[in-house]
């Protein structure tokens, strides 16, 4: 029956309720229209950026590294691709099962790949493997439709094509961590990046890395790359040419083989090295990829210390080498005129102490040149003497010795020349007289770098002039004209001649047919030798008490364009050990330069 009949009906309820659905409807419509205002014109340009950035994608473009070559363009440093396992958190729709299927097609552990993302943003590219191998990058792309979010980038990595040879001038390069993120140097590189950690690469990185560019991708719901919207192109950083000759490099390395030591060829004119050999040394291409904790503490660990670079780093007594110094002290300072002569009769003796000559039968009369050309130790032991530490330790530092060199190379060492105000500061005690003797034929407290010796020897061979050494080529040439007579140059020049050129002289492995070269050898004690204690063959010594032998050279004597100086750790004498090193790189040298002018 209808209510209407029986009279139940109520307007009044009818209009309430009416109006209460108006209102109601009113409000939502009246609450919609203000979201969607919002939505649109308050913060739509917002959501429209957010919803760009869902389909959009920011990826950054690294440069090419530049290429490091020789001074006749041989590749020392150069570039090659490689291929990396991304992974984009937010892009990926089960994890755990994508890990697990990586886990077993590349090798790589499940729970290192956790570790690789914990505490990494979800919406930024992660790395997860680098440098795959090409196997491997094939297994990926038969599974990736199974793996949203996880997608190969393509890098370049640096490679040192001749391996080990250049190691230590070189040097090699790794992750930027996150002290180096803090500093001024790397203000502009980010985490993940390559940067040099030592030798040229680290010095020259500001100008080998270039810069960085930039690509807008529009990728799918999977994160997966569909055209490119916008693209900056990197910039490749220069090519850095040094003054570095490979094929010396390459015949210095073969001539140190099996040994311990250093190797620098130089232009004593300019200061350009042509060799910078340091043995043992290690190969750098094991950085490029991420060296592993295991290969790290194995090369640090090394009792042989390869990552050890000897020829700015290496200090060692510079023995009879440092007899060129003393000898231009002597000349400088009229301590005796060169012609007078001295006996050498095997012994020297100061107060209670006997100082015996290398040769046990001493060496007769000897005067000056002869004195050079023989190594004889009494006769440094005696006019040494006569001119004291602190005058040895003055004409050392003319020289370039217990100074830095100069070159544009981080953690150069400066050596020790010792004075009498050293002593006493350092050592709290007076310089004694037999100190002096010691001092004087380069032992004691003495210690150089091969470096060093390199740049005393081209003061000799360019006429009184101490080189700065450079490594890159049309740099400025840096030189300082030191105080020596150009007579008593001569003599040096001619005696050191005598050493390699003329029979009785100590460094005739030395000699290169067709041409005349100036040296001197070197034997720089380790283990000091008692009073009386008699002289015994290499073979009967332990190696590690076994002599440094240095030899140090130049060529032409007329008009020198090479030094080279080498010392071989625990090689005895210099004249048999370190004499013929110098000797193959000097002929390759004069043979090359033949070469090239058509002779």
């Amino acid at each position: 029956m209808d209510i209407f009949r029986q009279g139940n009906f109520n307007e009044d309820k009818v209009k309430f309720t009416v109006t209460f659905f108006i209102v109601l409807i009113s409000i939502s419509f009246m609450l919609f229209f203000v979201r969607l205002f919002y939505l649109q014109v308050i913060i739509g340009q917002e959501l429209k950026e957010k919803s760009e950035n869902n389909r959009l994608r920011n990826v950054t473009l690294d440069s090419y590294r530049g290429k490091i070559i020789d001074r006749n363009g041989k590749v020392i440093a150069n570039n090659k691709s490689a291929f990396n396992l991304m992974v984009i958190l937010e892009d990926t729709e089960d994890l755990k099962k994508e890990f697990t299927i990586l886990s077993s097609l590349l090798d790589v552990d499940y729970n290192d790949l956790r570790k690789r993302i914990k505490g990494k943003p979800r919406y930024l590219p992660i790395l997860l493997k680098r440098n795959l191998l090409r196997k491997e990058v094939a297994r990926f792309e038969e599974h990736k439709i199974d793996m949203p979010g996880v997608y190969i980038s393509f890098e370049t990595l640096r490679n040192y094509p001749h391996l080990d040879s250049l190691s230590h001038l070189v040097g090699y390069i790794g992750e930027v961590n996150p002290k180096e993120l803090n500093s001024n140097a790397f203000k502009d590189r980010t985490k993940g990046d390559q940067i040099g950690k030592s030798g040229v690469e680290r010095v020259y990185e500001k100008s080998l890395f270039g810069s960085k560019g930039e690509k807008i991708i529009e990728v799918d719901s999977a994160g997966r790359e569909l055209s490119i919207m916008k693209l900056m192109p990197s910039k490749s950083g220069k090519t850095l040419k040094l003054s570095i000759d490979m094929d010396l490099q390459k015949i210095a390395e073969n001539a140190m083989k099996g040994k311990q030591g250093a190797v620098v060829a130089m232009n004593p004119k300019n200061g350009e090295i042509l060799t910078f050999l340091s043995m043992p040394n290690y190969n750098p291409n094991k950085f490029s990829g991420g060296i592993s904790s295991k290969e790290w503490n194995t090369l640090l660990n090394m009792k042989s210390h390869p990552l050890n670079n000897r020829v700015i780093q290496g200090l060692y007594p510079p023995g009879s080498v440092y007899k060129i110094v003393v000898g231009a002290a002597i000349l400088e300072e009229k301590i005796l005129d060169p012609n007078q002569k001295v006996y050498c009769n095997g012994k020297f003796t100061l107060g209670r102490r006997t100082y015996r000559c290398w040769k046990k039968t001493g060496h007769g009369y000897v005067d000056f040149q002869t004195a050079l050309k023989r190594s004889c130790d009494v006769y440094f032991y005696k006019n040494g003497y006569s001119l004291g530490i602190d005058k040895i330790a003055e004409y050392a530092n003319l020289f370039g010795f217990g100074r830095k060199s100069g070159i544009n190379f981080p953690h150069e060492e400066s050596g020790l020349i010792p004075t009498q105000k050293w002593k006493k500061r350092v050592k709290k005690e007076p310089w004694i007289g037999g100190e002096t003797i010691s001092a004087s034929i380069g032992q004691g407290f003495n210690l150089v770098t091969p470096l060093q010796v390199a740049v005393a020897t081209s003061v000799i061979a360019n006429g009184g002039y101490r080189v700065t050494p450079k490594i890159v080529l049309n740099e400025p040439t840096k030189k300082a004209r030191i105080k020596l007579k150009k007579g008593n140059l001569n003599l040096i020049v001619e005696a050191m001649r005598q050493v390699v050129m003329e029979p009785g002289g100590t460094g005739g492995r030395a000699r290169v047919e067709g041409i005349q070269v100036a040296g001197k050898t070197g034997t720089a004690q380790v283990v000091g030798m008692k009073e009386n204690e008699e002289q015994k063959d290499l073979e009967e010594i332990i190696y590690t008490h076994r002599d440094h032998a240095w030899f140090t050279s130049f060529a032409p004597v007329n008009d020198p364009e090479i030094v080279v100086s080498v010392i071989v750790e625990h090689g005895g004498h210099g004249g048999s050990t370190a004499a013929p090193v110098a000797q193959e790189i000097i002929e390759a040298f004069i043979n090359k330069r033949k070469k090239a002018s058509g002779e």
